[in-house]
């Protein structure tokens, strides 16, 4: 009997969100639509959110980081899809994918609601 061994990785997705003011850098890139929102309410911060994928594969040293989209960006720079299709062709199945953290929040037009901030996918392959 040959016993197949495995091997694992990891795909994480992160959304992080901060405040920003006009004094930030990430301000220059808002739409001129939420610049002059901005002056007519007289906001003192915006929200800034940051999404990423971090993936580990058992054989590399460092994380692969991957910027998927900003506030301000009209499209995702890369999508989940993506990397799996990619993982998928070197031979990875998706094992299991787990929310690893939600925050509660205003989202998609309801003042309080759930929504992740990080989830975790596992993927393995066969060892040849």
């Amino acid at each position: 009997m040959t016993r197949i061994r495995w091997e694992y990785a990891s795909l994480l997705w992160t959304s992080r969100m901060r405040n920003i003011t006009r004094s930030d850098p990430e301000y220059q890139r808002l739409s001129a639509d939420v610049q002059q929102q901005w002056e007519r309410h007289g906001w003192a911060d915006y929200p800034w959110v940051d999404n990423s994928y971090s993936l580990r594969l058992p054989s590399a040293a460092d994380e692969d980081i991957r910027h998927a989209w900003s506030t301000g960006e009209a499209h995702y720079r890369v999508l989940m899809v993506d990397i799996l299709n990619e993982l998928g062709a070197d031979g990875w199945e998706v094992v299991s994918h787990i929310v690893r953290s939600s925050a509660i929040g205003s989202f998609m037009g309801r003042d309080t609601a759930g929504y992740p901030i990080s989830t975790q996918t596992l993927l393995k392959r066969a060892i040849a």
